[in-house]
């Protein structure tokens, strides 16, 4: 008895070449990223306003966060851990798209010292006559390391806040800031070397809590409200 033939199974048409290697498509996805970032964060010089964000938790959280990551990458056990234990109660680090893998702006700093960048804050009170803070103001918007200006109460009316590269960074921008101000003054300064301490926890300098806080809160008698210690 002879078997009845095979039916004939039509080939499937194979899908159009476009000449872009899995690699190729992977590179283009990221050099896409790559634009993509630098017009949300590359300010516009034509306008100061125009295509400019303007961020202050670098130093307090991203820094300690890319130092998180190389740990773990360049550890003996090479991985990206899912999970931030360095922070009160913890939070999600894999999936977290504002941590380090995700970021090109902080993936440029996987190799580096994460301080390479502006690791030396400053805060300066200054007297600027009324008049002259308009032009103080225009000045400040076109200087990228500058992280705050505000209009403040007391006999040092104008608060600056910036970052450096440096102490000789810092000096230098002194120097600029005491030209753009004119008629007014610099009444005190405040260099910020590492933050010690983030919402009442004292920190090591990898970022990690030591358990000891420091409440802002206090009774009448002066004593801190909770304990000082963690149990």
């Amino acid at each position: 008895m002879k078997r009845p033939a095979p039916a004939k199974v039509p080939a499937r048409a194979s899908p159009p070449t476009t000449g872009w290697t899995p690699a190729a498509r992977t590179g283009a996805a990221l050099v896409l990223m790559w634009v993509a970032v630098l017009a949300v964060y590359v300010p516009v010089r034509q306008h100061p306003d125009d295509n400019a964000m303007v961020g202050a938790d670098y130093a307090r959280l991203h820094l300690r966060r890319v130092r998180f990551a190389q740990e773990a990458l360049f550890g003996p056990h090479p991985h990206l851990p899912a999970w931030y234990p360095r922070e009160l109660m913890g939070t999600p680090f894999w999936s977290n798209v504002q941590n380090f893998p995700f970021l090109p702006t902080r993936l440029a700093l996987l190799p580096l010292d994460p301080l390479t960048a502006w690791p030396v804050g400053v805060t300066w009170w200054c007297r600027v006559p009324t008049q002259a803070q308009a032009g103080l103001v225009d000045a400040l918007r076109r200087e990228s390391r500058v992280r705050l200006c505000m209009s403040v109460t007391g006999p040092e009316n104008f608060l600056i806040v910036m970052w450096t590269a440096s102490m000789q960074d810092l000096m230098r921008m002194q120097g600029w800031l005491e030209t753009c101000l004119g008629a007014g003054v610099i009444g005190d300064t405040s260099v910020i070397l590492r933050t010690r301490k983030r919402m009442g926890w004292m920190l090591h300098p990898d970022g990690r809590c030591t358990g000891e806080i420091y409440p802002p809160v206090r009774t009448l008698d002066d004593t801190p409200a909770w304990p000082t210690r963690a149990e």
